[in-house]
């Protein structure tokens, strides 16, 4: 009796060695922002040479207003090379006294090559003040 019950035992560690096991799947890892709902960037460049930079920040319920510093860049060997939007910071600037941001600026870009759009985001809240920056990188 004994050796039947330990071979069953055996039987059944080796059964459930043998199944496959699964773990439960990760949460992803979010941002935790203090003001912030959610904020991109968004960058495209059509075929005749229009650059389209596209920002969209949403506050939460602490949100007091929102400004935004936005620009566009190429590369130049291994170096980022503001490019010319015709003012003297080469650089949009936006800003919204609610908690709603969302702009697009269009530049021609006559180069070929690599492109990056920036923005920086300050976010003002009831409590805190948080500053966000966000890439978006475009070939052309």
């Amino acid at each position: 009796m004994k050796k039947i019950l330990s071979l069953l035992l055996a039987i059944t560690f080796l059964v459930a060695a043998a199944a496959p096991t699964f773990a439960a799947a990760p949460d992803p890892i979010l941002p935790q922002y203090i003001n912030t709902s959610q904020a991109s960037i968004s960058l495209t460049i059509g075929a005749n040479g229009l650059a389209t930079v596209a920002i969209q920040c949403i506050g939460l319920s602490s949100c007091t207003g929102i400004d935004a510093e936005v620009y566009l860049e190429y590369k130049d060997g291994n170096n980022w090379v503001r490019v010319d939007l015709g003012n003297a910071t080469d650089t949009w600037a936006v800003s919204s006294s609610n908690k709603f941001l969302i702009k697009s600026f269009p530049h021609t870009v006559s180069e070929r090559g690599d492109y990056r759009a920036t923005v920086n985001y300050t976010i003002y809240g009831t409590a805190q003040t948080e500053t966000l920056t966000f890439y978006s990188t475009r070939t052309f």
